[in-house]
């Protein structure tokens, strides 16, 4: 009995360090290449984060990753790659208010010429709608990473208190 209260104990906190580590590299993964290919490392080896929330993760990673090819072509397609895992990870989870922070996030910080910031708004205002009702670790990412980027302004930074 102790040593599988143990083993569950042991695979929450491994749960619990592995986003920490992964949401983390998130946040530094736009600095340089270095820290993306990290991120992209963490990202696909997590193994005991939700599924859709580490396909999300994934596909920011790849999006990421797409703008240090030296060939156009591979950008584009390694962008491409990462928007449609990044969107199904939101199709089969529109209500995961992390999925919908990477994404805008990911959407906030593209060239408006690859036409990649459909959902800003929707995510914007889904987040601001969802982030009392959100786990405690969650609202503290957002509150993090929001005040981290440009993608919310004052008064939406307000109501993320």
């Amino acid at each position: 009995m102790k040593a599988i209260l143990l083993t569950l104990v042991l695979t929450l906190f491994s749960s619990v360090n592995q986003l920490d580590t992964l949401r983390n590299a998130f946040r530094k993964a736009e600095s340089d290449k270095e820290s993306a290919v990290y991120f992209n490392e963490v990202a696909t080896k997590s193994d005991t984060i939700q599924a859709n929330l580490q396909s999300a993760y994934i596909g920011a990673s790849e999006i990421m990753l797409s703008k240090y090819h030296d060939s156009p072509i591979d950008k584009l397609k390694q962008f491409k790659k990462g928007v449609k895992i990044l969107e199904e990870a939101v199709k089969d989870s529109p209500s995961n208010i992390e999925i919908r922070l990477i994404r805008v996030i990911i959407q906030s910080n593209i060239p408006s010429f690859l036409t990649y910031s459909d959902a800003i708004a929707s995510d914007k205002k889904f987040i601001l709608e969802s982030y009392m009702s959100s786990e405690s670790d969650v609202k503290q990412f957002i509150k993090t990473v929001a005040k981290e980027t440009s993608v919310f302004n004052e008064d939406e930074l307000k109501k993320l208190q």
